[in-house]
């Protein structure tokens, strides 16, 4: 006779136990670009989330560029800049957070990973760079 499970008891997890212990939330992955104008200042703009397994975006995101001389680049200028971008990928997560009386929701963004290029290669290859970047990301990504 085999003994039968009772509230409470680990060993016979009941349905909803087994649907909060394996649930499948969907990643909702957001990119962050920050350009890095020769170490003096940023800009950073963010993508609209995407959803699924393989996301793809398309959108614009537009940075100013401002020259030195504060009217045009020179070659000289475009082909010495130090200037970076840094894409960052991130995963955002809605939370419950609760309160005396309420549930207050939160977005969280997890890190995923990132990668950086030089302008100048933006720049070398016009209009647009068809490569694999490799993505430097965390060793272990908890809960994926």
């Amino acid at each position: 006779m085999r003994p039968r499970a009772v509230d409470g008891d680990i060993r016979q997890p009941n349905e909803l136990q087994n649907r909060m212990l394996y649930r499948v939330r969907r990643v909702e992955p957001m990119v962050e670009v920050r350009v890095v104008y020769n170490d003096e200042y940023e800009v950073v703009r963010k993508t609209m989330c995407a959803d699924g397994d393989f996301p793809e975006w398309n959108e614009i995101l537009e940075f100013p560029l401002k020259a030195l001389n504060d009217k045009r680049f020179t070659r000289q200028e475009l082909l010495n800049t130090k200037t970076m971008i840094y894409i960052t990928l991130f995963d955002e997560e809605m939370v419950d957070i609760y309160g005396a009386m309420q549930a207050m929701p939160k977005v969280n963004f997890r890190y995923l990973g990132s990668f950086s290029i030089p302008l100048i290669s933006l720049l070398n290859n016009p209009p647009k760079i068809d490569a694999i970047f490799k993505v430097e990301r965390p060793v272990a990504l908890f809960n994926y």
